[in-house]
């Protein structure tokens, strides 16, 4: 069985995710932990770059905050391609602990390689729309 989430957002439209736990165990069960607790709940998206990224997942609203703990990296060969859900982090690999970044991006960068992929969207259209 998949494991799925969705993000509803202010205006109503919807992303839905496809979590891969089998990838990234502790990643996922820590995104849905977080999700479970409204961690997430009221938090914008702070950080759109049109066609790479759009993240979201910080307290502050700046990329700054957090929940007060880090996540060790899960990194896996999941590409990092249009609708790919990531950890953001540091420079620290394992610095990673509720900032999520979705790429916009058709194709996957270098850099990208270097981050912990744990869902997809599938909400492809409206992902685009709605950031």
């Amino acid at each position: 069985m998949k494991q799925t989430g969705v993000i509803t957002l202010d205006n109503g439209n919807e992303i839905h995710l496809e979590f891969f736990p089998k990838d990234a165990p502790k990643t996922v069960e820590n995104f849905v932990t977080l999700a479970k607790k409204g961690f997430y709940n009221g938090l914008n998206f702070h950080r759109v770059v049109p066609d790479f990224v759009v993240q979201g997942g910080c307290p502050k609203g700046n990329g700054t905050g957090g929940p007060g703990y880090t996540v060790k990296a899960e990194f896996n060969k999941q590409k990092h391609l249009r609708g790919a859900v990531a950890m953001a982090r540091s420079q620290d690999p394992d610095s990673a602990a509720q900032r999520s970044r979705a790429s916009k991006a058709e194709r996957s960068s270098s850099a990208s390689t270097a981050i912990t992929a744990c869902a997809r969207t599938h909400a492809r259209r409206r992902c685009r729309e709605s950031a």
